[in-house]
């Protein structure tokens, strides 16, 4: 089960099908066995979990809140904890930042450029190696007859000095109103 420090600042989808992840977005722990509550309380929504982390052999305690500008999500065990923080403007910027204690600090900025699609940065520090890694680039996505959706992007990665070309194609159920 998706855990409120991931479906608060790992948006999904963050593309169509959410499948276009860069690697500031993607360090963010992501889903573990366990249990969630949530309750609305004016405008704002706040969710509680505790999980079971088998690799580790612990549990995690999850917190998070949420409104319509973005959302804030925290996690904590007896070896690790984390905050991740998502502030969002529609149709215009979305700026998200994740701190974990054991070794990565992240940070990602997306800026809409209207018909144009959106650039991104994506940015990675682990704290532990001293090592840097990056992301600039750009994507596009736009509808196919309304059963499907359409991907294009590239992505720079300055210290690897690679670039990436990004296709994905996401098909959508229009009945369920939901991608598949």
């Amino acid at each position: 089960m998706e855990r409120p420090i991931a479906f608060l600042n790992r948006p999904s989808p963050v593309s169509a099908g959410a499948q276009f992840e860069p690697g500031g977005i993607n360090v963010i722990p992501g889903s573990a066995i366990g249990g969630l509550v949530s309750q609305k309380i004016s405008d704002v929504k706040v969710y509680g979990g505790i999980y079971y982390l088998p690799n580790e052999k612990i549990p995690e305690y999850n917190l998070g809140f949420s409104n319509d500008v973005g959302g804030v999500g925290y996690f904590f065990s007896e070896k690790n904890f984390g905050v991740a923080g998502t502030v969002k403007i529609p149709d215009l910027l979305t700026l998200t930042g994740y701190y974990g204690s054991i070794k990565t600090t992240s940070g990602f900025v997306e800026v809409v450029l209207g018909d144009l699609g959106a650039s991104y940065l994506s940015v990675i520090y682990d704290r532990n190696s001293k090592i840097w890694d990056s992301e600039i680039g750009w994507t596009k996505e736009w509808g196919v007859k309304e059963s499907a959706y359409v991907l294009v992007g590239l992505g720079y990665l300055p210290e690897a000095k690679v670039l990436n070309i990004y296709f994905w194609v996401h098909l959508y159920d229009v009945q369920s109103r939901r991608f598949v």
